[in-house]
């Protein structure tokens, strides 16, 4: 009970602070933006590997991509905690192969990594989602 209480007073704790980052997805990719002006893109077409794991925040969970880029372009993170979090994964979801119930095997088991292996584009270019 007290574990719920204290999930809901974080999360509206934090609504009430400006984003210091946020998600905006374009056509052919997303950018994350931040406060200090620095912003990342990401292009639908240059991701190699996206990796899924869940971060223990003490009283919740946070579910989190890292984002693997070629071209020298490094790893991206997000987590859903990030405003346009969603709106990207529908748009992810919707433009390249992911495992198949990937959440729920992410979120899943509280307080455990769960890292997981969503995509990983095939060694001749074409993307492939990784065995289940």
């Amino acid at each position: 009970m007290f574990a719920r209480l204290r999930a809901a007073l974080y999360r509206v704790g934090r609504r009430f602070q400006p984003p210091r980052q946020w998600i905006v997805v374009e056509r052919d990719g997303f950018t994350v933006h931040s406060a200090d002006g620095q912003n990342h893109r990401v292009e639908w077409k240059a991701v190699e590997r996206i990796t899924a794991c869940k971060r223990d925040e003490w009283s919740t969970d946070l579910i989190c991509l890292d984002f693997e880029c070629a071209g020298g372009a490094g790893l991206h993170f997000v987590h859903e905690d990030l405003p346009g979090y969603e709106e990207m994964v529908r748009a992810l979801e919707a433009t390249l192969p992911l495992r198949a119930g990937w959440w729920a095997k992410v979120a899943h088991l509280p307080f455990a990594p769960n890292v997981t292996v969503l995509y990983q584009r095939a060694a001749a270019g074409a993307a492939a989602p990784p065995a289940s």
